[in-house]
């Protein structure tokens, strides 16, 4: 599996961010600068660190099965625009196309059709009209909305979106649970609305939950990263390299860090073990800033091979075979 390295930063430029529209603002450094090779605090190649604390006990495993399962963003290319998808529900009855929007692309090129590094807006048509969404704050304030017209053309080609399944698009999600019903969530906000026999609805936390609760009762994050939040106030965001990596970050959106003010843990996850690597300074990137999905949910399923669990002024990350860590904003440790 390719690592993906960080850059180091000889300083931390300070930005306050509006994570969405409705929650406070966190703290974290932004750059667009290309990630570069950075040195970790363990040796290089980077070898287990030892935990500030541990706790031996029985691991027991978990039910980390996925509610929906995800799709390729590539098998739903319209063939109409760059970058743009197109997909249906099964009985045919709902289509719906995004576009990549990139919001503050340099005045010397086009503006991006990488999902990555951009936000999404497009439009879902069905008998009763079309459900217009974006999820750039500064074009529309809430996700979507019902309207009788659009002023775009839609695409003519559909890729059916199967049951059980769900497309992710950085900045939101489409899943379906049933063959005539379609479902989006930004993660900013988790703002979701659903599209079934009943019409448009924008769903209720209650409903939100319930769509996206698993069998063993987790709460499925679609993005592969998580932004999480303390009780004491402090935040910060876990994320894998990219779906399926072996790899997986944990950046504090706060100060003062750890080990003497490094601001990203290394972790590995392979066939149900955890091993830690190290921390280090580094940035992540823009895309990473942008595709960050609120965890609000006390226990959630991330990339369907950790669940997550807020724990107060910790978190607590264990694999399917029970084996955990724990992190706060300042501390760590593999065990309970």
């Amino acid at each position: 599996m390719k690592t993906k390295w960080l850059a180091i930063i000889p300083f931390v430029a300070l930005a306050v961010v509006a994570c969405s529209d409705t929650q406070p603002p966190v703290t974290e450094t932004v750059t667009e600068t290309a990630p570069q090779p950075t040195s970790e605090t363990a040796a290089q190649p980077p070898q287990p660190t030892t935990p500030a604390e541990t706790t031996t006990q029985q691991a027991e495993g978990i039910n980390l099965m996925p509610r929906y399962t995800r799709q390729n963003v590539g098998h739903f290319s319209s063939g109409y625009q760059p970058g743009q998808v197109s997909f249906s529900s099964a009985d045919g009855t709902i289509k719906c196309e995004f576009r990549p929007m990139e919001q503050d692309a340099p005045i010397n090129r086009e503006p991006s059709t990488d999902w990555r590094l951009s936000f999404a807006q497009g439009a879902c048509q069905f008998d009763d009209g079309y459900v217009v969404a974006d999820t750039n704050v500064e074009n529309r304030p809430g996700f979507a909305e019902y309207a009788t017209a659009i002023s775009h053309v839609m695409p003519e080609n559909y890729t059916t979106l199967p049951p059980g399944t769900y497309i992710d698009l950085h900045t939101m999600a489409c899943f379906t649970e049933s063959a005539d019903e379609i479902s989006c969530i930004k993660y900013a906000t988790n703002e979701t609305f659903r599209i079934s026999a009943q019409g448009f609805e924008m769903l209720s936390n209650a409903q939100h939950d319930a769509e996206l609760t698993t069998q063993g009762g987790l709460y499925q994050a679609f993005s592969n990263i998580a932004e999480l939040r303390f009780s004491d106030g402090n935040a910060m965001s876990c994320f894998f390299d990219a779906p399926g990596s072996q790899d997986f970050w944990c950046q504090t959106l706060s100060t003062p860090g750890w080990d003497d003010g490094n601001n990203l843990i290394h972790l590995t996850v392979t066939g149900g073990k955890l091993s830690l690597m190290g921390t280090q300074v580094g940035n992540p990137g823009l895309d990473y800033f942008r595709g960050r999905q609120l965890i609000e949910a006390p226990n959630s399923l991330l990339d369907a091979s950790l669940s997550v669990t807020l724990d107060g002024d910790r978190v607590r990350f264990r694999t399917a075979t029970g084996e955990e860590m724990w992190v706060s904003s300042s501390d760590y440790g593999l065990g309970v």
